[in-house]
């Protein structure tokens, strides 16, 4: 596990300090701010029906939400398959490819590479769930609404998580 850690500490680092990391991160924040922001307007609506019909309106927030997922599948399939071949490439050009697949660490190649995509998505996708997390808790007013949603977030990506154990959908990524 020692071998595990510095290369996660390595890749962490290096993800900080790269300009197209950063980038991506950003493009992926205005993305989600720019489809929390036109959302809005189907939330307005939603709760106007809502409120007419005399149903409970704690859990309209929720519909912003809905509007966010496709986008950010979209794009974060995008980002997540430009930053691995980044990554990747980057590694090769620097001469670090060779040397960490060579350095006795008892690490297989494969794992080498899903370490090193895994903690540019894990800091991703912390980003991600603060700012929904922040979206959501300024377009609620229900401190209960606001709680319910930062759960469906965390359920969306440990569900991801648990999509990515699964040995069909390795293969299918890696293959």
């Amino acid at each position: 596990m020692a071998g595990i850690s510095v290369i996660v500490r390595k890749e962490v680092s290096d993800a900080m300090s790269n300009k197209a990391f950063l980038l991506s991160l950003a493009v992926l924040m205005l993305n989600m701010t720019l489809t929390g922001a036109t959302s809005s307007g189907t939330y307005t609506s939603y709760f106007e029906n809502e409120k007419a019909r005399g149903n409970d309106t704690t859990t309209c927030c929720l519909i912003i939400i809905d509007t966010l997922i496709p986008h950010i599948k979209v794009l974060g399939a995008l980002v997540a398959i430009a930053y691995g071949f980044n990554a990747i490439n980057k590694e090769r050009t620097e001469g670090n490819l060779k040397v960490l697949l060579s350095y006795p660490i008892y690490i297989k190649p494969d794992p080498l590479l899903r370490f090193t995509i895994f903690t540019a998505l894990s800091a991703l996708f912390l980003s991600g769930y603060l700012g929904l997390s922040m979206l959501l808790s300024i377009a609620s007013k229900d401190q209960k609404t606001t709680l319910l949603g930062m759960l469906l977030i965390i359920g969306v990506f440990n569900s991801y998580a648990f999509i990515s154990d699964s040995p069909r959908y390795v293969l299918y990524v890696w293959c």
